[in-house]
């Protein structure tokens, strides 16, 4: 927890440090929301404590949220210029990291068609993301509720990559704003 919670601190300096219009904001908003979601992650998973100061900005979000108010800061992760969201990186990065559990931990022998029934992708897509996030899934999968035996373990993953694909479904297939259209 203490690396990410310096990776945390070091990213809200450069936020701070920074200019709104910038590209050194949009990689420091980047890079606290991801500490943050690293955070959450390592709590759940382990039961890690999360430190006050991103329990802070998780609350803050929230209240503004409840409110209604416009959020601040994460809608500046998707603004132009970024190719995907952190919630599309996450749902392709639980793709893989089913991958590479299969079928060992989660028993599946036709992981690629299970995939892609998902997530709504074809081979090519799936192959693409592999190429892409296999060594960040497999350091994931290791850590991956490993006190747990794999009945259990594989059950989770699975519940994992099918809660992805419809999130990563829903978030493709969503009509853009009309300021985002060209």
């Amino acid at each position: 927890m203490r690396e990410i919670y310096t990776r945390f601190l070091t990213a809200r300096e450069k936020l701070l440090a920074s200019d709104v219009a910038t590209s050194d904001y949009q990689t420091a908003n980047f890079e606290m929301w991801s500490a943050m979601l690293d955070a959450v992650h390592l709590h759940r998973s382990h039961g890690s404590v999360i430190p006050p100061e991103m329990t802070f900005e998780l609350e803050t979000e929230l209240e503004a949220w409840l409110a209604g108010i416009p959020s601040e800061s994460l809608p500046r992760l998707i603004s132009r210029g970024r190719k995907s969201s952190p919630i599309i990186h996450n749902c392709k990065l639980h793709a893989v990291m089913y991958l590479a559990a299969s079928p060992a931990v989660s028993k599946d022998r036709s992981s690629r068609k299970t995939l892609r029934k998902y997530f709504g992708i074809v081979e090519s897509t799936l192959q693409e993301w592999k190429n892409e996030f296999f060594p960040e899934a497999k350091k994931s999968l290791s850590k991956f509720h490993t006190e747990l035996p794999d009945g259990p373990r594989g059950r989770l993953i699975t519940a994992l990559a099918m809660s992805s694909g419809r999130h990563y479904h829903a978030l493709k297939k969503r009509p853009k704003p009309k300021h985002l259209r060209r």
